[in-house]
């Protein structure tokens, strides 16, 4: 269903302080605190005529992690180094079938907030919003 196989590594080695690329760990944890999960998916933008490319987001953003971003947040004094964040990879889509991708992101998303992970989803195009906060929602009462 996911892939972790991507390995996000430090490239900017003569900062001092520590980089989110640090702290992630790569492959599925039931105990992680966060849980990172790529989406590559961009049906939605096609369909709708739009440029497609979301689907590169996953691995785009990831890559960026190398570079920017501190554990250490200035404007609210925290550090989340002691958090443990896990990058699940990426959800396996079917271009050719939408439903089983969205079936795929709700069961994911579901069973990551079941273990008490609290979800980040990188990349895909607008449409995988309903499948996400629906996977979400099935943990907690109606709003």
């Amino acid at each position: 269903m996911c892939q972790p196989k991507h390995k996000i590594e430090r490239k900017n080695s003569y900062h001092t302080e520590k980089k989110l690329s640090d702290v992630i760990k790569t492959g599925v944890d039931r105990d992680a605190d966060i849980g990172l999960l790529g989406i590559p998916y961009d049906n939605g933008v096609k369909f709708s005529k739009g440029r497609p490319g979301a689907r590169n987001a996953p691995d785009t953003i990831r890559e960026q992690l190398n570079q920017y971003g501190t554990t250490f947040n200035i404007d609210y004094n925290t550090d989340i180094s002691n958090l443990k964040i896990h990058d699940f990879g990426n959800i396996v889509t079917q271009e050719d079938d939408p439903k089983e991708t969205y079936r795929r992101i709700t069961k994911v998303l579901s069973e990551m907030v079941k273990h008490k992970i609290v979800p980040i989803v990188l990349g895909g195009s607008h449409d995988i919003t309903y499948p996400a906060v629906t996977g979400v929602l099935h943990h907690y009462t109606p709003l």
